[in-house]
């Protein structure tokens, strides 16, 4: 099965754009698309030309933290959690290379905001990595 490997750094909870890569492997099956209203957490979403969800994964939220974990000096809690606007990671999403996706999403909604939109994090339009793509 042909996927996609998209590669994010995430600087400050932010994730930013680096690369893409056609991968054989399989991909984790879509999780119910339904309305988001009640949803919290982070997911990805393949969306079509009209913008519907044509795929849905639940994303581990630890990784767009904000924070790091600090030293506090003391031994009965040696370690606390701390803002940091220089935290980083890299996130990897491997999608399925469905010819019906034109973009590629990562939302977020946090605890206690039901019914609001949630927040786009990033978007990445499928259409332009790679024109030669089988159902494109």
């Amino acid at each position: 099965m042909t996927a996609i490997r998209l590669t994010f750094d995430v600087v400050g909870g932010k994730p930013t754009y680096r690369s893409a890569m056609h991968v054989n492997m399989r991909t984790p099956r879509s999780q119910v698309i339904g309305n988001v209203d009640k949803a919290s957490g982070v997911w990805i979403e393949l969306r079509d030309a009209d913008g519907t969800a044509v795929y849905r994964q639940v994303v581990d939220v630890a990784t767009f933290r904000a924070d790091t974990e600090i030293p506090t000096g003391t031994s009965d809690r040696p370690l606390r959690r701390a803002p940091s606007q220089k935290a980083r990671s890299v996130y990897a999403a491997v999608i399925p290379d469905d010819p019906r996706a034109k973009s590629f999403h990562i939302l977020q909604q946090p605890p206690g905001s039901k019914g609001k939109k949630p927040t786009e994090l990033a978007r990445v339009s499928l259409e332009d990595l790679d024109p030669n793509r089988q159902g494109r």
